[in-house]
């Protein structure tokens, strides 16, 4: 709850923004925040909700006017887009001697503080030394200058510095060293009046260049798993040319690139877009100058006064870095690459059809985007070292390289990646809720909008199909061991898929005279058309999958049949199909329909194309459909565009609660459905020839959450009244198909009817297995083909284990 004009920074934390500066925890007036070794801990017991913790947070907003520093009018003065304003570049490195055998690179930080304090420019100084573990960063208060030496070296793990800040109220002039965001905080800070007792006695800002921050914990796993060492053994750490180096205190020297490591950095440092800490007096860092030496950036007349006198006692040796010169090319180079575009532009929105255009025809709403909007929009893309998108996609789509080939102009490699991982990335890209799996997992979402995921997915099919490729990732072998895969749903097909590129020998048997499924029979052509669904089916065909037609499994054959045609395995995929019923009068008038039939009629038999197609359907002038998931908008959608002049859609949630997509729902806004939130059907009445004429609905009002998690509609006494209507079309959920499973009636069922199986989709009997709708209920088809792919390396190791058919079995 925010009682302030803002939020606590706990919002931060949440959206893994945390940069780790610290400065919440000194600038917070009642201590409710206490920062630990990796993050922050809010007290909400003795928070006051000023939300000053928010305000002075550099992740919380940073104007792009705050960017820009003030230099002076030196006409010497110099900018560029990658580090800002400088006054100048050197290479430099520290003269003494007990600095430089304990230092990093050049020891110039440490010999800065050194001349500050030795010309009395500070009596104070905030820097890190370490703590009793090795190599753990302690953020200390130093006075003295015989203390210096304790903070020499650069330290690779996080470190919150102005944690302490609070503390060093008690000094007139002070320095402070750390990196970009640190810098950032005090920019921040020092804008607002109430903070003057935190930044006005700040005399100095030395910023370290930056290009992620690791945590303590995080670093001592990443020694570990990837070198196999130990904190302890460590004399220092680098970061050179791409390169991340480990030195030993034994003279050994371990080495791995950068982008190895990226995985176990910060989340909250994958944001930031500053290397060289541009609001700082004077920057320094290793890149773009030699071993031994630093990179100095001079940024104000303070920086620049500082440098001069470390150069006039002789302390400090320079060489200068030209603009153009190699040196200042690769820090160029490498501060850009921290630069996120992402600040520039924004996520495309989706070329559609005008509304009132739509709704008399059954065309694709959403018309795709051009190869410029992709380029650009994958260039978003911040390449996060611990991409969360990829466990928020069903199938584990490797999500960034995917955007990176994109990026590049990879068009067909891009392809041939998304094929690996995915064999209908038409139909995925066009229905799937992206916006609650990867989308939603993708860190822009906690600044602004996710990368276009689904968008970009969609593209690269369509790019297929209209260059007339055909990309098939490559096969095993056959193994002439025949599969049985009933259902040609999404969970079918990708089961299917996935096997026949193990080398089995795959038959898909299917109830209706076409495949798909719910793809074809259940989702409009404007949303989905039907030919993206049959050039899907093409690609698993070039896999030699077999799809047989008009087969009802529990009738035309049974299991047992198939046992004796020499199958050796069988997945279960035939959705959930059988439609649910309100419990209330008048089902059985004229005009109530199910969505069910309602859409397989428009869809699979093309009742929109009547007379061309002779399967009329009437449906009058006023429709309501009752439900609020995409079944229900799908009809409504329908009715719509079939000529229904007015379409309401009933649903007994609020609209936080309803479970369609959020762009359906904004569709079907545009396309003037109406909805009537938080009202529930109980009566449908009809005339004397029984055909409906009026709805009798009653308000509702949500009580506490139940087992789905939403909150429980309750009755509201003496709320009815009556809705005119011509037709009714029941959208509330689907049940499971019964056909086959009262075939086997060992089959072991939930108590809602859903074949249940253990974790890797094995059912009760021996040799079956069963995934999507079937098992999980009615959900999305991207997790009927995350359950489709996971049931498919199942079926591969029972295979290989249990019945020892297969020869080489690699584990994939």
């Amino acid at each position: 709850v925010i009682n302030g004009i803002f939020p606590n920074v706990n919002i931060i934390k949440d959206k893994n923004l945390c940069c780790g500066c610290g400065l919440c925890d000194s600038i917070c007036p009642v201590h409710a925040i206490n920062y630990t070794s990796s993050t922050f801990e809010l007290n909400e017991d003795i928070c006051i909700d000023c939300g000053l913790c928010f305000l002075c947070c550099p992740r919380s907003f940073f104007p792009k006017s705050l960017k820009k520093i003030k230099v002076g009018t030196d006409s010497n003065t110099r900018h560029s887009e990658a580090i800002n304003s400088y006054i100048n570049i050197y290479s430099a490195h520290t003269t003494d001697e007990r600095i430089k055998s304990l230092a990093q690179n050049g020891g110039i930080v440490t010999t800065l503080l050194k001349t500050a304090f030795q010309e009395k420019i500070i009596d104070a100084s905030i820097a890190v030394s370490v703590s009793d573990e090795p190599h753990r960063p302690l953020p200390i208060i130093i006075d003295r200058e015989e203390e210096l030496l304790r903070t020499a070296g650069t330290k690779y793990t996080n470190s919150p510095s102005l944690k302490i800040l609070h503390a060093s109220r008690y000094y007139n002039n002070i320095a402070v060293v750390g990196t970009p965001c640190m810098m950032e905080a005090l920019k921040k800070i020092s804008f607002y009046p109430l903070n003057k007792p935190f930044y006005e006695n700040i005399t100095l800002k030395i910023g370290l260049f930056c290009m992620e921050s690791f945590d303590y914990d995080q670093i001592k796993y990443l020694l570990k798993r990837e070198f196999q060492i130990s904190m302890k053994g460590i004399r220092k750490m680098d970061i050179d040319k791409g390169r991340f180096y480990i030195f030993l205190k034994d003279g050994s020297i371990y080495t791995t690139p950068v982008k190895n490591i990226n995985k176990y950095g910060r989340l909250g440092c994958f944001y930031c877009d500053d290397l060289t800490a541009e609001q700082a007096d004077i920057s320094v860092g290793s890149i773009g100058s030699e071993p031994e030496w630093s990179t100095v950036i001079i940024r104000t007349k303070k920086g620049a006064d500082l440098f001069q006198k470390a150069l006039d006692l002789k302390l400090i040796e320079k060489k200068e870095i030209k603009e153009d010169s190699k040196s200042f090319r690769s820090l160029n180079r490498v501060a850009k690459s921290k630069q996120k575009i992402y600040k520039e532009t924004y996520r495309p929105k989706m070329i559609e059809q005008d509304p009132h255009v739509r709704i008399s025809n059954f065309q694709e709403v959403s018309e795709g985007l051009t190869l410029e909007m992709v380029k650009l929009e994958a260039s978003r893309c911040l390449q996060c070292g611990m991409p969360h998108c990829i466990s928020g996609c069903p199938v584990n789509i490797d999500i960034p390289q995917f955007l990176k080939l994109l990026k590049q102009g990879k068009s067909i490699d891009a392809l041939r990646l998304m094929k690996d991982y995915n064999l209908l990335p038409a139909i995925c890209g066009r229905v799937c809720p992206q916006e609650t799996q990867c989308e939603k997992s993708c860190l822009l979402n906690s600044l602004e909008e996710p990368i276009a995921i689904g968008f970009l997915e969609r593209f690269i099919a369509d790019w297929e199909r209209e260059n007339q490729l055909k990309e098939c990732p490559e096969c095993k072998p056959p193994n002439n061991i025949k599969i049985a895969i009933i259902g040609s749903g999404p969970a079918g097909l990708t089961c299917a898929g996935e096997l026949a590129r193990m080398g089995y020998d795959v038959t898909v048997f299917e109830a209706f005279h076409t495949g798909g499924g719910v793809l074809t029979y259940g989702i409009p052509e404007f949303r989905l058309p039907k030919e993206i669904v049959k050039s899907e089916i093409e690609t698993l065909k070039m896999l030699d999958v077999k799809i047989q037609y008009n087969t009802i499994i529990g009738k035309t054959l049974t299991i047992q049949d198939l046992k004796e045609m020499g199958y050796k395995a069988f997945f279960i995929g035939v959705g959930a199909g059988l439609p649910m019923f309100p419990k209330i009068p008048g089902l059985n008038l004229n005009g109530v329909l199910t969505a069910n039939e309602f859409l397989t009629r428009v869809n699979l038999m093309k009742a929109y194309k009547f007379p061309e197609y002779d399967t009329p359907i009437k449906i009058g002038e006023i429709v309501l459909v009752i439900g609020g998931g995409n079944t229900a908008l799908d009809s409504a959608r329908v009715a719509k565009r079939l000529g229904a002049k007015r379409v309401i859609v009933v649903y007994r949630r609020s609209e936080l609660e309803m479970p369609a997509r959020r762009e359906e729902y904004y569709h079907a806004v545009e396309e003037e459905i109406e909805f009537m939130f938080l009202t529930n059907p109980i009566k449908f009445i009809g005339d004397d020839k029984d055909n409906l004429k009026q709805v009798k609905v009653v308000k509702m009002r949500l009580g506490e959450p139940d087992e789905s998690g939403r909150r429980r509609p309750i009755l509201i006494e003496n709320s009815d009244y009556f809705i005119e209507a011509d037709t009714v079309i029941i959208a509330i959920g689907a049940l499971a198909n019964t056909i086959l499973i009262k075939s086997l009636p060992d089959l072991k069922l939930n108590k809602w009817g859903y074949i249940e199986t253990d974790e890797n989709s094995k059912t009760s009997l021996e040799g079956i297995y069963a995934g999507g709708d079937i098992v999980s209920g009615s959900a999305t088809v991207i997790s009927a083909m995350g359950a489709g792919k996971k049931a498919a390396r199942a079926i591969h190791k029972y295979l290989k284990y249990k019945l020892a058919l297969i020869e080489n079995y690699s584990g994939s």
